[in-house]
């Protein structure tokens, strides 16, 4: 799989580039498993965790059940609480799903 060296500058792709020009320059490197890929935050280097994962999805289902709520007439204080709880279970969720086992003595 080709992964960029962000340390050096020379292999890092164009700024400007498309995703097209990005595959086609993995396929030239003899890397066709695209979906192998890992996800990055940007060019910092750091690879996206499944807590970070975790964390995107539970905000999307909150923004989603937050319009829906308003949509509805139900009032702001509600939807704010609402909103509270169901971040603090998607973090308690992703905590629990994502979490390394400690090592056996």
């Amino acid at each position: 799989m080709r992964t960029w060296d962000l340390a050096n500058p020379d292999d890092q792709p164009a700024p400007n580039s498309t995703w097209r020009e990005r595959d086609a320059d993995r396929r030239a490197h003899g890397d066709d498993d695209l979906m192998a890929m890992p996800l990055h935050l940007g060019w910092s280097g750091e690879l996206m965790t499944n807590m970070v994962v975790y964390l995107i999805g539970t905000l999307l289902v909150v923004a989603g059940l937050a319009y829906a709520a308003t949509r509805l007439g139900v009032s702001q204080p509600w939807i704010i609480a609402g909103a509270l709880v169901i971040i603090g279970l998607g973090l308690m969720g992703g905590i629990v799903k994502t979490r390394q086992k400690d090592p056996a003595p």
